[in-house]
């Protein structure tokens, strides 16, 4: 029935019944907090031992500047050199991904099995579990609690402007950070 809507031109589709696709299912809420580096990772396992897990902070994320190319070109003057465009903003995009990317946000025991499967290698050679059970039990009880505020959707942002905040316990900051960053950026420069 879907389909059909779309091969009459002249019907003007009611887009929110349309029917997901059979076999879609978003991946995003999925993929948990394992998707975070492994520094933010080894970094918390450091504050859970030495006891620093509940310190609270404010930070943002801010691009730097954007070197989009929309096609356009000038000439500069003083060279006589045909330069592109430089987008002076972005248009910020891929906040729904995110928010279902939090939504899903939980150690699941599939996560804890990789975790417990991680080694080092120590100066003489031997083989050590870079995190202990008591770290992955800690871990396995933690929920996303942060309290994280965004420019809106569609939006303009500019270089240096704070796009999102996030005040909560420090290391969860770090665990969404990298991929907060990596669903926003390819939604925003696409």
């Amino acid at each position: 029935a879907g389909q059909e809507i779309f091969m009459n031109k002249e019907t003007i589709p009611q887009y929110e019944s349309l029917e997901i696709p059979p076999g879609y299912q978003s991946y995003i809420k999925d993929i948990g907090p394992l998707a975070c580096d492994r520094y933010a990772l080894t970094m918390t396992y450091a504050a859970w031992k030495l006891g620093f897990v509940e310190e609270i902070v404010t930070t943002s994320n801010a691009f730097c500047r954007s070197y989009l190319n929309n096609g356009d070109t000038y000439k500069d003057t003083s060279t006589d050199e045909i330069r592109p465009v430089k987008v002076p903003y972005l248009i910020n995009a891929g906040l729904g991904l995110v928010a279902e990317w939090y939504a899903g946000w939980e150690w699941k025991d599939r996560d804890l099995r990789y975790l417990a499967g991680q080694y080092i290698t120590d100066a003489s050679g031997r083989r050590l579990r870079l995190f202990p059970d008591e770290f992955l039990h800690w871990l396995s009880k933690q929920k996303l609690t942060l309290d994280i505020k965004a420019i809106p959707e569609g939006d303009l942002i500019f270089p240096q402007e704070p796009s999102m905040q996030f005040t909560g316990l420090w290391w969860q900051q770090m665990m969404v950070e990298a991929s907060t960053l990596s669903l926003i950026s390819s939604s925003t420069n696409l």
